[in-house]
């Protein structure tokens, strides 16, 4: 029941973004509104054996918010950062129901991401925003994850779009402002470093052919990953670099990372076939490879740490922006009028978002 709540509402929103393409932006803002409430209080009310929901509850019960916990940007308390942890204090000073705590944390996050997507689309790609399409594949790819299992990433990638129209105003000052507190969120937000210095030195187009290349090398690479070579060179690498800049408990990760070298990630061969998709969309004269470049790092990553269980969480930081490229081919589409392309990527889109729910349901359950 709550697999087909949750495509229904995604069904909704994403061909009303495109069959009844509101010329009015209030009523397409209200329409959005109240889908992501309705989301919002979908995955607040979301059942226990979602991975992390039962240990975030008894987070939950344990802070005291009349005690102050210290502070430590490259620490952890509770298994969470300080950030999050007062976060949660502040919102339990509130309202002591870790219910009303999730769909305030849910709101913000779903909030947060599309009003920094529409700033994205708008002032870094100069393209109208499509709200509901961009929220539907949004909610199908990305938001059932990150407001139901990696909740506290889920607020931490929010706010890291959000930096990238500020980038190009160049308003530095709020861009550091931001990443602090993503990183403050989650300290897996330190990978925006990458995502903002190929934004600003590697924006350019490097050709369809080129990314044809990159998108086949990757796709061999997963079809016949015969050797650890690459795998061991890359632990090696990570090994050295946790413990500088403080992330000694994610060392872990580099054990399971050698694990499992031989089987191929049904999620790295979703993430292969989708920014594939992503690449053939034609954009003459507009802005969007600046973002593919940003999605093919976050591809190129998943290649290399397929193996890792969790490494969604740090490729996501890259791949988040290929929504955006969703919602501009859309619009465009829309905008020609051409009817059967339309049609024919309507569907392969939709296909591929409900390919992805029901692959994240079966990898939750």
């Amino acid at each position: 029941m709550f697999l087909l709540l949750l495509g229904v509402l995604i069904f909704i929103s994403y061909f009303l973004g495109n069959f009844n393409y509101s010329k009015r932006k209030r009523d397409e803002l209200l329409i959005g509104s109240i889908i992501i409430v309705c989301f919002s209080v979908m995955m607040a009310w979301r059942p226990l054996e979602f991975p992390d929901t039962r240990g975030y509850n008894e987070i939950f019960q344990r802070i005291n918010w009349k005690e102050y916990y210290g502070f430590d940007p490259f620490g952890e308390i509770f298994t969470v950062e300080y950030g999050f942890l007062y976060f949660m204090r502040f919102v339990k000073q509130i309202v002591n129901n870790v219910h009303i705590f999730y769909l305030s944390l849910n709101l913000l996050t779903c909030f947060l991401f599309m009003y920094g997507a529409k700033r994205v689309t708008e002032h870094v790609l100069n393209r109208r925003f499509n709200y509901l399409v961009v929220l539907a594949v949004y909610m199908s790819y990305f938001g059932m994850y990150y407001t139901g299992i990696a909740i506290r990433q889920g607020l931490s990638l929010s706010l890291s779009v959000c930096c990238i129209p500020l980038i190009k105003e160049r308003k530095y000052i709020k861009v550091c402002i931001l990443f602090i507190l993503s990183f403050l969120i989650h300290r897996l937000a330190v990978v925006n470093i990458g995502v903002f210095f190929i934004f600003i030195f590697f924006n350019q187009d490097f050709g369809r052919k080129i990314y044809f290349i990159v998108w086949s090398i990757c796709g061999l690479y997963l079809l016949f990953n015969t050797s650890t070579f690459i795998q061991e060179a890359f632990a090696g690498i990570l090994s050295r670099i946790l413990p500088l800049i403080h992330m000694e408990s994610f060392m872990y990760y580099i054990t399971d990372y050698m694990q499992d070298v031989f089987q191929i990630s049904k999620l790295n061969i979703f993430l292969w076939l989708f920014v594939g998709l992503l690449t053939f969309y034609n954009n003459k004269g507009g802005n969007i490879k600046c973002l593919l470049n940003i999605v093919y790092a976050g591809l190129i990553l998943s290649i290399l740490l397929y193996t890792m269980k969790g490494s969604s969480r740090i490729y996501d930081y890259f791949t988040i922006y290929s929504v955006m490229i969703v919602g501009c081919a859309m619009s465009k589409i829309r905008m020609l009028n051409m009817k059967l392309t339309s049609l024919l990527i309507n569907f392969s889109i939709f296909g591929v978002m409900t390919a992805k729910i029901f692959l994240m349901y079966i990898i939750v359950f």
